[in-house]
């Protein structure tokens, strides 16, 4: 019998990857133009490697190294609690918790991107 709780780890991995791809496309489309483009691009192409890269890289070894059983479900590592210092959290509170920095980047960015795509065209 599955539950929800066992599939909130891959549904938090997948919106914090649209949140880190969001941030490195609209960083590409809004700041490359101009004299510094190479710059940004270098700049987003490197930060969506580390960003999008090495999760996929730790993901990719963590599967070799599970052993004859097979993947084990979210809630057989967790038990349907994350312990913290602060007390226990639910699955869905702790990937809230992880969230909160990617979702707060790529809307962050999207604002200060608008704000000077509108400076510079309104000039």
């Amino acid at each position: 019998m599955s539950t929800q709780s066992e599939y909130t780890l891959p549904r938090i991995q997948f919106v914090a990857a649209v949140c880190f791809a969001w941030l490195v496309l609209f960083g590409w489309f809004a700041f490359g133009t101009g004299l510094g483009a190479d710059l940004v691009f270098g700049v987003c192409t490197f930060f969506a490697a580390v960003a999008l890269g090495l999760p996929a890289l730790m993901g990719a070894i963590s599967s070799h190294s599970r052993g004859p059983q097979g993947p084990e479900r979210l809630t057989q590592r967790v038990e349907h609690k994350v312990q913290t210092q602060t007390g226990p959290l639910s699955p869905w509170q702790a990937g809230l918790q992880i969230l909160i920095a990617p979702a707060a980047l790529a809307i962050g960015f999207t604002a200060i991107a608008i704000v000077d795509i509108l400076v510079r065209y309104a000039a």
